[in-house]
């Protein structure tokens, strides 16, 4: 039976990070550990056009040595917190964290070095 699309993408997304995909254990657990990261990937066919069109808008408008990025926010109204969330192309976060800033950080305290 040929391994299913999901895990193969997975597996190469793995790949990419230097690490391996975590078997499916039937309990919660993360799909991807990548250094700091506890990785829950999601495969789809196609993404929201809305999406990719506000990633395409960020890398437009990125200036040199800058990296585009994304910031979602769902503002349920008035006295209820904003929930914000960050998306920048992988890639993108690959070249992150080879950068000289990268390897100032200390993965154990996810702090920068010296603070």
């Amino acid at each position: 039976m040929p391994e299913a699309r999901w895990k193969r993408i997975e597996r190469q997304t793995a790949r990419l990070l230097g690490t391996q995909r975590l078997p499916s254990s039937g309990r919660p657990a993360p799909d991807i550990l990548a250094g700091p990261f506890c990785i829950e990937h999601k495969v789809r066919k196609r993404l929201p056009a809305w999406l990719l069109q506000a990633l395409a808008q960020a890398r437009q408008t990125a200036g040199p040595g800058q990296i585009p990025l994304v910031v979602l926010a769902a503002a349920p109204g008035p006295g209820r917190p904003i929930q914000r969330l960050a998306l920048l192309a992988l890639d993108d976060l690959l070249h992150l964290l080879n950068s000289p800033q990268a390897t100032a950080y200390d993965q154990t305290t996810a702090r920068p070095n010296g603070t």
